[in-house]
């Protein structure tokens, strides 16, 4: 893989293994990996119902990729803090992000 230490694996909706890392977010879709280097690296990876990825970057808030394009949000996009720690998403589709200042919750349209 060559994409430095594994955080943190999740699966999306076309079995496309995602992984967050050292070297930001990579994906394995069962032949080749495609490295994102969205960040310094990315903790934390959720793929919520609509099968976009979030991943988490520590002091930078979080990104969200829809297979096209990367958006991240942070205490602009109202987040209470940018350093994300930990996330998840619900049955009701809801990304819930735990921060050093509390926790944000995002749904998606």
């Amino acid at each position: 893989m060559g994409s430095g230490t594994v955080f943190d694996l999740d699966v999306d909706h076309n079995n496309n293994i995602w992984a967050g890392t050292t070297n930001g977010v990579s994906r394995f879709d069962g032949n080749n990996w495609t490295i994102y280097k969205i960040s310094r690296y990315a903790g934390d990876i959720m793929v919520d119902q609509n099968n976009n990825i979030w991943a988490i970057t520590p002091g930078k808030g979080v990104y969200m990729f829809d297979g096209t394009n990367w958006k991240t949000y942070t205490e602009k996009e109202g987040l209470v803090s940018d350093f994300v720690l930990s996330l998840a998403v619900d049955q009701n589709n809801h990304v819930w992000l735990g921060t050093e200042e509390g926790v944000s919750k995002y749904t998606p349209v």
